[in-house]
């Protein structure tokens, strides 16, 4: 006699989060490590100057709450928050926000919040792998965000992890590359290929200037290709040195743009992203682990100018030049020859431009 599967066991299989992407809207690395319910919240919660906030499961995974701390050391007035779930299948509820008058000096204000759909303050309801969000503001100024992930199946909310002090980024890539301002030898069909990077912390970086390129660097640069960078991005993310994969769009002609959103944490402030510039033998644009939380805070916008870079992989001279394997690998350097030199000028072929969302 067949085994018939029950529908427990299909849901489980639906939400099964496997190696995910942030920036393709559906999903995200995730190492799953459900988080059990404890009173203790000191060890992972993220501060703003005088106040905290985290998100916990209720007890049975029977709810969601939020628990914002006054971390100073005078009471903190009209305390703002907001809660709101995004992903999942059939999401009802998962929504809800409200004041709380006064918080006291190391004092801690707990809402909880059952699933229950038709109430105005909900947790979520439904099946399917979620990302949870929680904000809180005080009449001071404080500020602070915290994201989760989570699956929920029925009534329940299981978390995986609590993500910390979170920040949400646009990412603009703008290309200036064309004719006019690289009129030498400019390729017929210039474009660049899909955006590939991390955001993460000190612990690791994927490529630098003066050392040689890794072999995910190495494709991308030489043909585009998002792997086995995005593997080598994974394995920092079991090592806990990166937090998010980033994947994007390529930009099919240039000069145009292409936008990514992307997100870091207070931990993994880090941003590394990438892309070949099109054709060429092993020319590139990127930025390593450049640093969006800065002086204690995430920053509100910041541009960099993009330059090509070698890989130090492959000898050609011009954009179209035939393979020709460079051995021994030089390191990557930045090119300060024709085509991007004119005169005593390295000229840009275009910027990233991170815009806090």
């Amino acid at each position: 006699m067949k085994k018939k599967f029950t529908p427990l066991l299909i849901c489980m299989l639906l939400i099964i989060p496997v190696f995910s992407v942030a920036g393709t809207e559906s999903l995200r690395i995730n190492k799953p490590v459900i988080l059990k319910e404890s009173n203790n919240v000191e060890g992972d919660e993220y501060f703003g100057e005088n106040l905290s906030i985290t998100l916990r499961p209720m007890f049975m995974f029977l709810g969601v709450k939020i628990i914002i701390k006054n971390c100073g050391s005078t009471s903190l007035n009209t305390v703002k928050w907001t809660f709101n779930t995004s992903g999942g299948i059939f999401i009802r509820g998962g929504k809800g926000s409200g004041i709380k008058v006064t918080i006291k000096p190391n004092r801690r204000a707990v809402i909880r919040l059952l699933p229950i759909p038709l109430l105005k303050k909900s947790s979520p309801v439904g099946i399917g792998y979620v990302e949870l969000e929680a904000k809180a503001q005080a009449s001071n100024g404080d500020s602070v965000r915290t994201t989760a992930e989570a699956s929920v199946v029925g009534r329940k909310t299981m978390f995986f992890r609590d993500q910390g002090n979170t920040a949400k980024y646009k990412v603009t890539f703008h290309s200036t590359w064309s004719k006019d301002s690289h009129p030498d030898d400019f390729p017929s069909n210039p474009h660049f290929s899909g955006l590939i990077g991390a955001s993460h912390n000190d612990k690791v970086y994927f490529w630098r200037e003066g050392e040689l390129a890794s072999s995910g660097i190495k494709n991308m640069a030489e043909t585009g290709s998002k792997s086995p960078l995005n593997k080598e991005i994974f394995i920092a993310y079991l090592k806990k040195s990166a937090f998010q994969l980033l994947s994007g769009d390529g930009m099919q002609s240039s000069p145009g743009f292409v936008n990514l959103t992307i997100k870091v944490s207070q931990d993994y402030p880090l941003v590394t992203l990438v892309s070949m510039i099109a054709p060429s033998p092993d020319w590139f644009v990127g930025v390593d682990s450049l640093n969006l939380f800065e002086n204690s805070t995430f920053i509100d916008q910041k541009t960099e100018i993009l330059y090509a870079y070698d890989a130090g992989t492959d000898s050609g001279t011009n954009y179209t030049s035939q393979n020709e394997p460079t051995e021994p690998p030089e390191h990557i350097f930045l090119i300060e020859t024709s085509p991007f030199k004119y005169g005593d000028v390295v000229v840009p072929v275009g910027t990233f431009t991170f815009t806090r969302i």
